[in-house]
């Protein structure tokens, strides 16, 4: 438990990047679907190649869920 109180700053960078690849990847899909022609199927441009960004998500969740233990142990070990 000491390496994840201890690493917090960790735990934060791997949550802004696991999220910001999903945002900036989904902004990308969406600027691609507003562009594209009537005639293309959107829902199979903007649900290919999930795999990735499902990844990262499940990175950036646990990234967040380990910061949030990190940030609970920090305030028990203050109120010690």
């Amino acid at each position: 438990m000491d390496i994840i109180s201890t690493y917090w700053y960790l735990w934060l960078i791997v949550t802004m990047v696991g999220y910001g690849y999903v945002i900036t990847n989904q902004l990308k899909r969406i600027k691609g679907m507003m562009n594209a022609d009537a005639f293309s199927d959107v829902e199979k441009d903007f649900f290919s190649g999930m795999g990735p960004l499902l990844i990262a998500a499940f990175v950036g969740t646990g990234g967040m869920i380990i910061l949030v233990i990190s940030i609970i142990l920090h305030i028990i070990s203050y109120a010690k």
